[in-house]
Order: structure tokens, then sequence, then C-alpha cells
């Protein structure tokens, strides 16, 4: 029996076609690792990440919303260049560099701010036209970020985008800032610090399970924000 998957092949670099087919031109989001390495490849060509990136603009012109099922590969592919122009300092200085930058010398990334990698993928596989462009930009922006903060793998982004789509990609991104907020308020708590003479100190361990223990000290504030108990007595 023949497979009913449909093969996949890569659109032309030069197309400018507003066709909201993927720039990928999948049907159902299914690619195999031989499809990973060929956007590996495109990405890693002389000039290729800005291409690659300046393609996408055609998908996201032709759609109303950037949150769409038809620019999930796209967006696959912003978030690959980001990793690559991270990895690769000539690739990042190439991209610069490159004429789209010109006459927009304020949104321009700087050499020695790969950091702002995803930020710059995103805008120019966007594009710079009217506030609809920025406002697009933000929303992938935020939607990316998480991941690439954690230096999630792309294979990991890309699975999640094809399983559950933007969505559930931006609902595992929400994870990853609950997370990060929860650790960042532990780390905010006072501490509290004991300070026990040798006696007290084996009093206490020789304590048997559930027995009650009376603690009888002074309180001292410290400057984090925590306190230090000098404990005197114990009953």
């Amino acid at each position: 029996m023949k497979s009913r998957q449909k093969k996949i092949h890569l659109a032309p670099l030069g197309a400018e076609t507003n066709s909201p087919r993927s720039i990928f031109r999948t049907s159902k989001n299914n690619r195999k690792d031989d499809d990973i390495r060929k956007l590996g490849k495109r990405l890693r060509k002389r000039d290729g990440v800005a291409k690659v990136l300046i393609k996408c603009r055609s998908e996201f012109s032709a759609l109303s919303q950037a949150h769409h099922s038809h620019v999930r590969e796209s967006t696959i592919a912003i978030y690959a260049a980001a990793l690559l122009l991270v990895e690769d300092r000539s690739s990042w200085a190439e991209f610069c560099r490159h004429r789209d930058w010109r006459k927009r010398k304020r949104l321009a990334p700087r050499v020695g701010h790969s950091e702002d990698a995803l930020r710059a993928s995103v805008r120019l596989a966007v594009g710079f036209k009217g506030k609809r462009a920025t406002r697009r930009s933000s929303r992938l922006y935020k939607l990316l970020e998480p991941f690439f903060a954690r230096a999630t793998p792309m294979r990991e982004v890309a699975a999640i985008t094809r399983d559950r789509g933007l969505k559930g990609l931006a609902e595992v991104g929400a994870t990853f800032k609950n997370n990060k907020k929860a650790a960042s308020k532990a780390k905010r708590r006072p501490a509290c610090r004991f300070t026990l003479e040798e006696k007290m100190a084996t009093k206490i361990l020789s304590a048997t399970a559930g027995t009650k223990i009376h603690l009888y000290g002074r309180v001292k504030k410290l400057k984090n924000g925590g306190v230090e108990i000098t404990v005197r007595k114990i009953k």
C-alpha cells in the first residue's frame, strides 16, 4: 500500500507569492529529520538567514493574524534562524549588515549583541510596514522568547508547534514563565537562621519524633530581610 504522506519540498527562495501555504510546502506539518537538516543548510548559506526570513514575509502579509495555522513552519524557521545567529558569529555579523537594516538603523541589530538575535529575526521576517507589523512582531517575539531564553533545542520547539499548534506553544511558554517567577519568588524569601549552643543542639537531635520543644531566644533582623534567631533556652 502506498503511503498517503506527501513529499515535502522547500519553495524557491526567490518566490514572491502570497500563498497561505508554508514555505516548507507541507500540508500536515509532518516533517522528517532530513527536512530539518535542509533548513539548517539553507540558513547556513551565504546570506541565507536573511533570505529565509524575508521569504516568510509573504505568508505573514497574506494573513490577518500572525497566530494562524499556516505560519507554524515560518515560526519554526524564525526560531531556528535565531539559534543559528547566536551560535555562528560570522552569520550574525553578516545578518547585522543586511541591506534591510540600512534604512532602519533604530531597529538594526548590533554585532556585539547577539542576545537580540530572536528579536531581530522576528522583525526581519514580519517586515516593517506599519503598526500591524510591529504588533505582529511583538506577539511572535513573546511567543518564542521563553524558549529562546532557555536555549530550547529547535527540534523540541518544532515538535510542540506541529503537535499542538501555536496555541500549544504559547501554553508551554507560559509554564516556563510561571516556573521562573516561582523560582525568583523563592529566592526573595527571607532567610531564617538559627544559632544554637552545642548542648541545645544535642538535646534537639536526641528528641524522639513527635516531641514538642519550646524555644526561647533573641531575634535579630538581617540586611537581606531575613532573621537570625539565637536560642537561649529550650523546654
